[in-house]
Parts: C-alpha cells; sequence; structure tokens
C-alpha cells in the first residue's frame, strides 16, 4: 500500500499549513523540552518551560486542524483555545518570579483566580461547541465549530489574560532594580506583543479573506520562532542559571533550518498550486473541445450570456443551467452530496461578463456596457450600482478609463468576498437580526450591496436562517476573471469541489469544471509530507548529531584546555594538554603547550642570560638582520612579480554575457598561490571570458553569445603570459566586433575563422615559445545552436537530461601558436532547451588520487569527470568539491558553463487519462486514411531535406513519421543516421533495433547500436552490439577498439588486451588503439 493510499484512509492530507505548523509544534516543544531538564532550575525558568510546553500544544492544534480532513477536526479549537491560556497564565507567573518574587503570595492567588477563570471558559466554550454545527474555512483549509460567538468570548478572554501578562510585565519594569534586568524585561514583553499580534491580527483578516493564508502561515511560524528563541536567549543571558554552549549552538542551528525549510517550503507549495490549477485547466479546455474527458473532472456545468435580439427581456434565457457532464462517482452520489447549482449561477454570469468586458474595446465601452449590465440579473444589482456610479464620476477618456474599470471591478470583487466571509460566519438562528446590525456597520464602499440585501430583505420576511443566509450572499457573488480557482460545497455542506469556471467566448457561454477537492488535498500531500520528512531528518542530525559531534571536537578539547589553564595559573608549569584532533582548537592547544614549554625553558635559562644578555643579543641581532634583509629582498622581488602579474590577468577574465536565454558562469582556480604586502594573489594560464555578438544584416540580425575557455602552457609566470596574450587578444577581437551596437555582416562560421586565424597569428609570432589550448564557441540566443572550434582542449562536456556526455569523439585542432596537421574547420552543434555545456581545462583530469603517497598516481580516467559532473547535476562549485573529495588538484582548473533556456525546461506532473466508457472522437476508415497521407508527405519532406544536407530540419519532420508508424524500414534507415549524427543517442537505439530486425547484416548500424548502447550506459547492450559487428568483419579496427573499451569498462582486462593488441597489429599508427594500451597498461 502506497504512504499516501495510507494516510487518505484516514484522512490525513499533509499540506503546507501542516507543515508551517509543525515547525511551530517543533520549536516550541524544543524549547519547553531544553528549559524543563536544565539542573537546578529556577522556579521562573520552570513556569517559562511550561508556557512554552502549552504554546507547543497551541500549535499541535493548528497541525491536527490543516492535516485531519473530517468534522471531528474542528476539535483542533480545544488545543488552540484551549492552550493558549495556560500559556500566558504561566508566562505572567515566569515575569513575576524574575529574577526573584518578592510577592509570593500574590502570585499564586493570580495563579489560581487565572486557571479557575480559564476552567470556566474552556467549560462553558465545550458545552456551546458541542452544541453547534460543522464548517468548512476553504481560506484556512480547515474544519471549525459553527459557533462564532464562543468564539468570540473566548478571544476577548484571551487579550484579558495577554494584558494581564503586559501589565504585569509593566509593573516589574517600574519596580525592580536594575537597567541590565528592566531592560531584559523590556525585551521579553515586546517579544511575547512582536509573536503575539501581528499573528492574531492576521488569523482573523485571513479568515474574513482579507489577506491570504498563507500570509498569516508564514508570519504565524517566523513571529513564533523569532520572538520565542529572542526570549530565550534574552533569559539565558541574564538568568543565573546554568545553561550550556552546546545547547545555544543547537538553538541557532534549529532555529536558521526552521526558517529556512518555511521560506522553501512557500515557494515549493506555490509551484504546487500552480501545477494543480494549471492541470486540471488543461483537463477542463481538453474536453470542452471534444477531447478525452480525464476522470478527476467530476462535472462540467454550463450556462449560456449572450442574447439574441429577440430574446431582450427575457431573463430566463441567461439561467438555463445545464450540466454538460457528470462523473459516475458524481452522479451516483445522493442528491445531498451534490452542488446546489442554482446558487452558482451568478458566479457563470458574473465570470462571463467580466470576460466580456476585457473584450469590448478600450474606448467606446459604455454603450455595449451598459447593455450588457442591464441583461445582468437582480442578484447583481450591487455591482451594477456601483459600476454605473464609477463610470459616472469617473473624468478620464480612453484606455485609462477602461483599466480603471477593471481595477474597480478588481476592489469591488475583494470587498464582496471579505463581507461574505464575515457574514456567512453569522448563525443561522438569529440571521436576519444579526445580519441587518452588520449592514448598519458597513462602511460608504459597501452601500450598493447593502441597499440591495436590505430592499430583499424587506421583500422576502418570510425567509430565514440557513435558506436566507444562502439567498443573501448570491448578492456578493463573486466577480472575477475565467480559470481562477472556486471552492463549492455539497447541499448538506459535507462534501466539497474545487471549480474553474472557463468561458466560450465564440458561444457566449459559461462553462464551470469542477473536481474532488480530497482529490486536490491528496495532489498537495507528497510535498508536504516529503518536507516533513526532512524536516525530522533535520532534528535528528541538529539534536542527535550535533552534539555528538561538538562534543567531541568542542566542548571537552576546550575543558581540557581551561584546565590547562588553571594549573599553569595556580603554577604548575609541567602541565600538557592532549590534542586529539589537528584543527583550531587542536592548533590553540599546541600552542598553549608549547607557550608553556617555552616558559619553563626560559625560566630555567633566565640565570644564565642574565649574565651575558647583552652580548649575545646584538650578535644574534645582527646575524639574523642580515640574512632577512637578503631572503626579504629577494622574495619582495619575485612576489612583486608575480602580483604585477595576476593584477594585468585578473581583468582579461571577463564575463561579459548579457543574455537571458544562454546563461554563462565562470569557475577559475589557479593553482600558484602567494602573498604580496599583505595581499594575498594566485596567478596560472588559465583564463574564461565570455560576450556577446550581433551578426547578419542590418534589417535581419541575430544575436549569438561568445564563450571562450583557455589553458596556456607552462607553469606559474609562464602559463600567465600565454593566458595575458590571449585575454588581450579575446577581448580586443570581442570590443572590436561588439562596440557601439555593431552588427557583423558575417555568418558565425565566418566570424570564428577570422578569429582563430587572427589568434593563430599572433602566437605564431612567439616561434613556439608560446601556445595555448582553447574552446572558442558561439551560440545563437533563440535558437541553440552553437559552432565553435576545440584546439587540443579537453573535450567540451553536454549535460543533458541528468546525463553527461562528451560532444567531441577526436582531436579536432592544434593548439593555438602550434603548426596545426588537422585542417581548421568550424563545428556545429545544436543544443536543446535545458542543455547545459561546460569547458574545461586539463586540471579537471589532473588528479593527484593518492595525495600524500611518495609515489604520484595521476588520474588517468577520462571520464571521471562525466561522472562528476552528473553527480554534481552540472553546478561549477559542487564539481569543484567533488573532484577535490577524488583527490588533489594537481593544474589550475577553470570552468565555464553555459546554460541554455534552463528556466523554460518544466515537467508535467500528471498525466491525461481517457474514460473506456466514454467515446468521444470516433476513428473511422478516412481518419486513417488521412493518416497515411499525412505519414507518406511527411516521410517525402523529411527525406528530401536530408538529401539537401538539412540534417536538423529533416530529423523534426521524421520523427513526426516515426511516431505514425514505426515499422517502416525506408524511414527507419534515414532516420537511424540522423539521431545517431545528432547524438540523440536513445532514440537512435530505438530506431536501429527496429531497423536491425528487418535487415540484420548493415555492419554499420550494428555499430552505431553499439556506440548508442554505450553512450547512454548500457555496456552489456553495446557489447552485445559490437559482437554483432566482430561476426560480420573481424578486422574492423573501429569495432576491435570499441570491443576493448566495453570490456575494459565491464572489468575483463584480458579480453580488452586482446582487442586492443589486434587493432594495433592491423594498424600500428592508430592513435586511439594505442591510448588504450596505455589505459590498460597504468590499470595493470
Amino acid at each position: 500500500m502506497a504512504t499516501g493510499d495510507f494516510f487518505f484512509d484516514f484522512n490525513i492530507y499533509f499540506n503546507f499549513f501542516s507543515f508551517g505548523t509543525l515547525l511551530a509544534v517543533v520549536f516550541t516543544g524544543f524549547l519547553s523540552v531544553f528549559l524543563l531538564t536544565l539542573p537546578n532550575k529556577s522556579t521562573g525558568t520552570l513556569h517559562l518551560g511550561l508556557a512554552f510546553f502549552f504554546f507547543a500544544l497551541f500549535s499541535m492544534g493548528y497541525f491536527l486542524a490543516a492535516m485531519y480532513y473530517a468534522q471531528e477536526a474542528a476539535w483542533h479549537r480545544y488545543f488552540t483555545l484551549g492552550w493558549v491560556g495556560p500559556a500566558f497564565i504561566h508566562l505572567a507567573q515566569w515575569v513575576r518570579k524574575f529574577p526573584r518574587d518578592h510577592h509570593p503570595r500574590a502570585s499564586r492567588i493570580l495563579w489560581m483566580a487565572q486557571w479557575a477563570g480559564w476552567i470556566v471558559l474552556m467549560s462553558y466554550f465545550i458545552y456551546m461547541t458541542q452544541q453547534s454545527d460543522y464548517k468548512y474555512h476553504f481560506t484556512g483549509h480547515y474544519w471549525d465549530f459553527d459557533a462564532e460567538f464562543a468564539s468570540k468570548i473566548g478571544a476577548y478572554c484571551i487579550l484579558l489574560y495577554l494584558a494581564i501578562f503586559v501589565g504585569v510585565a509593566i509593573t516589574r519594569i517600574i519596580r525592580v532594580q536594575g537597567a541590565k534586568t528592566k531592560w531584559a524585561i523590556a525585551a521579553i514583553l515586546f517579544s511575547v506583543l512582536a509573536g503575539a499580534i501581528p499573528p492574531s491580527a492576521l488569523n482573523t483578516l485571513s479568515r474574513d479573506g482579507v489577506v491570504d493564508r498563507g500570509v498569516f502561515l508564514i508570519t504565524l511560524v517566523f513571529c513564533t520562532v523569532l520572538a520565542f528563541f529572542l526570549i530565550v536567549i534574552v533569559y539565558t543571558n541574564t538568568t543565573k542559571d546554568r545553561t550550556t554552549f552546546m545547547a545555544k549552538i543547537v538553538g541557532v542551528t534549529l532555529v536558521t533550518f526552521l526558517l529556512v525549510l518555511q521560506g522553501l517550503s512557500y515557494f515549493f507549495v506555490e509551484d504546487k498550486e500552480n501545477q494543480y490549477n494549471e492541470l486540471r485547466l488543461e483537463y477542463a479546455k481538453r474536453a470542452l473541445e471534444g477531447g478525452a474527458i480525464n476522470e478527476s473532472v467530476q462535472y462540467i456545468a454550463r450556462i449560456p450570456m449572450h442574447l439574441k435580439d429577440d430574446d431582450v427581456g427575457q431573463e430566463n434565457v441567461r439561467t438555463r443551467l445545464d450540466l454538460y457532464y457528470t462523473s459516475d462517482e458524481y452522479f451516483n452520489t445522493a442528491p445531498e452530496k451534490r452542488i446546489n447549482f442554482e446558487l452558482a449561477k451568478s458566479d457563470f454570469l458574473n465570470t462571463a461578463l467580466y470576460q466580456e468586458i476585457l473584450r469590448m474595446p478600450d474606448t467606446g465601452f459604455e454603450k455595449p456596457l451598459n447593455r450588457e449590465l442591464e441583461l445582468m440579473p437582480a442578484s447583481f444589482n450591487g455591482y451594477r450600482t456601483s459600476i454605473k456610479s464609477f463610470l459616472k464620476n469617473y473624468e478620464g477618456t480612453g484606455p485609462e478609463k477602461k483599466q480603471s474599470l477593471i481595477k474597480h471591478i478588481n476592489d469591488l470583487n475583494q470587498l464582496a468576498f471579505v463581507n461574505s466571509n464575515r457574514i456567512s460566519y453569522i448563525h443561522r438562528d438569529h440571521f436576519r437580526e444579526e445580519l441587518i446590525k452588520y449592514l448598519e456597520k458597513t462602511d460608504d464602499a459597501f452601500q450598493p450591496f447593502k441597499q440591495e440585501i436590505d430592499s430583499f430583505l424587506k421583500g422576502n420576511p418570510e425567509l430565514k436562517g440557513d435558506e436566507l443566509k444562502e439567498k443573501v450572499l448570491v448578492f456578493l457573488s463573486p466577480f472575477k476573471p475565467e480559470e481562477t480557482r472556486h471552492y463549492r460545497k455539497s447541499r448538506d455542506g459535507n462534501k466539497h469541489f474545487v471549480a474553474f469556471i472557463l468561458y466560450d467566448e465564440a458561444n457566449h457561454v459559461a462553462y464551470e469544471a469542477g473536481y474532488s477537492y480530497t482529490a486536490y488535498r491528496a495532489f498537495m500531500h507528497p510535498s508536504s509530507y516529503k518536507q516533513s520528512l526532512i524536516l525530522f531528518g533535520l532534528l535528528i542530525i541538529v539534536l542527535g548529531l550535533f552534539p555528538l559531534f561538538f562534543r567531541g571536537s568542542l566542548v571537552s578539547p576546550l575543558n581540557n584546555l581551561l584546565d590547562g589553564v588553571r594549573k599553569v595559573n595556580s603554577g604548575d608549569l609541567d602541565v600538557k594538554v592532549p590534542i586529539h584532533v589537528q584543527d583550531e582548537i587542536g592548533f590553540l592547544a599546541d600552542s598553549f603547550n608549547n607557550m608553556v614549554s617555552s616558559i619553563r625553558e626560559a625560566r630555567d635559562k633566565l640565570q644564565d642570560y642574565a649574565n651575558n644578555l647583552e652580548d649575545k643579543v646584538k650578535e644574534r641581532t645582527a646575524e639574523l638582520n642580515q640574512t632577512l634583509e637578503q631572503v626579504q629582498k629577494l622574495k619582495s622581488q619575485q612576489d612583486g612579480d608575480y602580483f604585477l602579474t595576476s593584477l594585468l590577468a585578473k581583468p582579461l577574465n571577463f564575463n561579459a554575457n548579457k543574455s537571458d536565454a544562454v546563461n554563462t558562469r565562470f569557475l577559475l582556480e589557479q593553482k600558484k598561490k602567494f602573498e604580496f604586502r599583505n595581499k594575498s594573489a594566485d596567478l596560472g594560464g588559465d583564463i574564461c571570458v565570455t560576450g556577446n555578438l550581433r551578426l547578419g544584416s542590418q534589417e535581419n540580425f541575430r544575436r549569438y553569445v561568445v564563450a571562450v575557455n583557455g589553458d596556456a602552457m607552462g607553469k606559474s609566470m609562464q602559463g600567465a603570459g600565454g593566458a595575458i596574450v590571449m585575454g588581450v587578444v579575446v577581448n580586443s577581437i570581442m570590443a572590436r566586433s561588439a562596440r557601439h551596437d555593431r552588427i557583423l555582416d558575417y555568418t558565425p562560421e565566418q566570424w570564428l575563422t577570422e578569429f582563430y586565424e587572427e589568434l593563430q597569428g599572433v602566437f605564431l609570432a612567439f616561434n613556439g615559445s608560446m601556445a595555448i589550448s582553447a574552446v572558442v564557441s558561439v551560440i545563437d540566443e533563440d535558437s541553440g545552436e552553437m559552432w565553435y572550434f576545440n584546439a587540443e582542449h579537453p573535450y567540451t562536456i553536454l549535460y543533458r537530461n541528468g546525463q553527461a556526455s562528451f560532444i567531441e569523439e577526436e582531436l579536432l585542432l592544434r593548439k593555438i601558436g602550434l603548426e596545426s596537421d588537422i585542417p581548421f574547420a568550424v563545428q556545429k552543434f545544436q543544443l536543446e532547451p535545458g542543455d547545459i555545456v561546460i569547458m574545461g581545462s586539463d586540471g579537471r583530469d589532473d588528479i593527484d588520487l593518492s595525495p600524500g603517497s611518495e609515489i604520484r598516481d595521476i588520474n588517468e580516467d577520462e571520464y571521471l569527470i562525466l561522472r562528476t559532473v552528473e553527480s554534481a547535476d552540472a553546478d561549477l562549485e559542487r564539481i569543484k568539491a567533488e573532484t577535490e573529495k577524488n583527490g588533489e588538484l594537481t593544474d589550475d582548473l577553470s570552468l565555464l558553463r553555459l546554460g541554455f533556456l534552463e528556466s523554460s525546461v518544466s515537467r508535467s506532473s500528471g498525466s491525461l487519462l481517457e474514460d473506456p466508457d466514454r467515446q468521444v472522437i470516433e476513428i473511422d476508415a478516412y481518419d486513417t486514411e488521412l493518416a497515411e497521407n499525412e505519414f507518406e508527405d511527411l516521410f517525402h519532406k523529411g527525406r528530401s531535406l536530408a538529401r539537401e544536407g538539412k540534417s536538423e530540419d529533416a530529423l523534426k519532420i521524421l520523427k513526426q513519421a516515426y511516431d505514425l508508424k514505426k515499422n517502416e524500414p525506408a524511414l527507419n534507415k534515414i532516420l537511424a543516421v540522423l539521431t545517431f549524427k545528432g547524438k540523440e543517442y536513445q532514440t537512435a537505439v530505438d530506431v536501429l533495433e527496429k531497423y536491425l530486425e528487418h535487415d540484420p547484416n548493415i555492419e554499420d548500424f550494428w555499430l552505431y547500436l553499439s556506440i548508442a548502447h554505450k553512450r547512454t550506459g548500457n555496456y552489456d547492450k553495446a557489447l552485445e552490439a559490437a559482437d554483432k559487428v566482430f561476426e560480420l568483419n573481424p578486422d574492423r579496427v573501429p569495432n576491435l577498439i570499441q570491443l576493448s573499451d566495453l570490456h575494459a569498462k565491464l572489468g575483463n582486462s584480458g579480453r580488452a588486451r586482446i582487442f586492443a593488441e589486434k587493432a594495433l597489429e592491423l594498424e600500428p599508427e592508430n592513435r586511439q588503439a594505442q591510448q588504450m594500451m596505455e589505459s590498460l597498461s597504468a590499470r595493470s
């Protein structure tokens, strides 16, 4: 059974509110345990611990209410009201006893009186709530008792007890002696008020809908955690009760983690809410377009909005609401468990009118608007009167008038929503009388609604109770745009739905798609549940592992050091502090031991030095000064050269890219570190530069991002010199190409060719004494096409869909500054949204795997960097950290990261399932014929594009044809080649396997299949395909190298060596075979 199903069976659904209140429970519980378990604690500390314990129970009530979706969850009020009073009772007792209680008898009387009063209040509250019904607050997603009067009495009592605490605190501030104690009590008073007043005010406002419930919850957690933490900090720094340094470390850590978790949770849940809305709207739209209706749709209701000319005056035309679709679950539900759509008609019509207003022209919209307003039902009169008054009094014209009208409508909707919530809280027994009193207190902005409600009350004196409430609330129906989330409840109020209204502008019909509310809670459950598990994991770490770690590494060593200090103060110079770990405290203890040893030796030699101290001092000082002057002179000169060079090099590493589509980041770690005149610096031969270009004609140009990563030959000064030359030339070319928003009439290939030729010319002038490896790329910001050349630089890494691979497969060009035996050519690669490209110097591979040993073990696994990129999720800092875990860097390390349209990639969180019992679109023979024709058109078009050399366009078209017919050999033969060359290895595997079923004797295709399997990490399948090539042609050298590599990866070193030797026997000069043999020899 899935975890979610287990919880759902008990009506438990985690959400943002349950997670947030759980944080408050955890923190207040931690504080109470901390204070209540202090040894030899004072009475004041006991009361403060009890106060926090009751605050934890208070927060537990909110947690239970948010988590449990059943009417019994209303009983949480016995926690939220029942324990907040005792918390303030013990806070008052704590303040009276801090720092000591001068009138204990008065304190006892106050304590007993407050407890007696609170017991009476809770007895009354329990009695009243047990007689009341239940109601559900959609604003906060929790059940409550329909007992507003009893709740108000409870709220007034809470304010009374808070006022008593404030009075006690102020009295203590006035009477207590000592400025420090006065400030401590004042700070505690401020903290309590800051932790109580803002959440209380926002709680009321959020229940009314004035502010979002999420704002209240974040405020509650932040105020509770920060305020109570401040209380404990102030108290522990002023009380005489002994606390520990460890508890303070754990407390600060816990507070930090809780606040960060709460902030992150808010954004995660917001994303989840948006996903839910988008997915349900997609289901609804697909159903209305005639597509398959998802099984989660409970109903679709509709009502026409637009009237024909001959229907004017027939109001009932606009009230013909019918159910367009109902699920079996909704259809078979008892009538009292269904929605009373008669009360929801106004919602449909209001949304339809809102959309019609949006469609109206920005000028001259008044006449059609007045016509539409007159056709709205009587329940709309409040809105109608307010809108007409606004139009009459508005002095502006043109588009501003319409914009102001839309804003006015949104303000009206908010006003109606808030008052609707407040009216819904009025109990049905005296609804008419209490409603009249409420309306008399409303402000002027609500007067149009008040007048219509008053008129309705006078015209319907027989209505009362729930029936009257439902009719009145129709006047305050939402007036919001389409696609806004609504909540519906059944006739008996116990079953709930989530609904979205959509408006068909073409047919002037408003639709509402409804979904199960429990399904919504189930959708939100997993993320909040996982966050709760993470919270408990952090608690185990912070409360369990942190103390163990710090006790061994911090507390015990500090105690040992303090014991040593005490002994030295008493005159014992033979003491030696034990050192267990060579960290900062270990260094401090070692320094202390050396200091004591020095004092001891100084004491022994003091008499001897006293006799000839002056002569020895002069002699030693002269020798030392002479040596130091020589060393300092040489060192200063060398460091000055280093420092000047580093100053020249740093500005040349410039991330000037300003593109939003292509994100660029650097990581540059030069190996040489030094100091000059108290300034730290580094020096090396790596360089990273980015910038932007505009290429094309003045009328039709495209924007590009240029990225350069280079590694100059030589160590320290020589390498830095090459990097400076490279940086100066590159920045000069970039400045020349892009200055004054210049547009160059070049193609990317032409620009890169000139770039290379100019750079090569500069470095050739050094006659081979200066060379540099580099990757230079140009990326189209819109299409993601990347043109580049790699001059003997480490292979460029592509990170796509969580997998890292090399873009290049062989050496393409010699280093810049050397004569190349390989012709220069610009390479091309197509990036997809979300792709990440990482260029890096060979420092990423040159790792000493056994630092500290006598013989250096340098990494020779070229694929180690790919695994590192995958484990670090292409994050540069994490790549560096993971690399350093593997061993010690032995060379300069530079990484340049390119991310193409990273923010546009999203993951779908659902699936559309067809209802097997409902046939929406029939497929007949005519449809099949259309599919055949479509396939032929796509196939011929794609094949023509492939013959013209337009591989990327051909691949897109042929993929569409493949989706229609997957077993067409002619198609699969072309598509196999294109997907393999386009490095879409997973697709290539599928297509190649299908074609080889048709024709199993194509040697090249078996080799392609083997390489594709290897690129996707399936080495066993890759070996099977390579064996097939070997059967067809045992002397094919590339396949022999492939077999050797695969056997090596699978741990079969003997077989790997056999195939490598056979390859070298056939082609002795084959570089890949030579490298394979070298790698196998190193491993053995």
